[in-house]
């Protein structure tokens, strides 16, 4: 599974935290790419979370970013 997130919104130490706090639960890598951050997101340890990994990890980063704006 990849997720591209625009550098205009996210920031790069954002996800990393997000990677770092949630890489008990799959494997994490990244890359920047132009505009985008790109994560790959590999072997999720719990089947449940699958269907909704995507999302809540996205919502993680944000609140991340946010987070580490103020």
């Amino acid at each position: 599974m990849k997720l591209r997130f625009n550098n205009n919104f996210y920031s790069i130490t954002a996800i990393k935290k997000a990677i770092k706090d949630y890489c008990g639960l799959a494997r994490f890598s990244y890359k920047k790419c132009g505009d985008f951050i790109e994560v790959s997101i590999n072997n999720i340890k719990n089947k449940e979370l699958r269907p909704r990994f995507k999302q809540e990890f996205s919502n993680y980063c944000l609140s991340c970013t946010a987070l580490l704006k103020e």
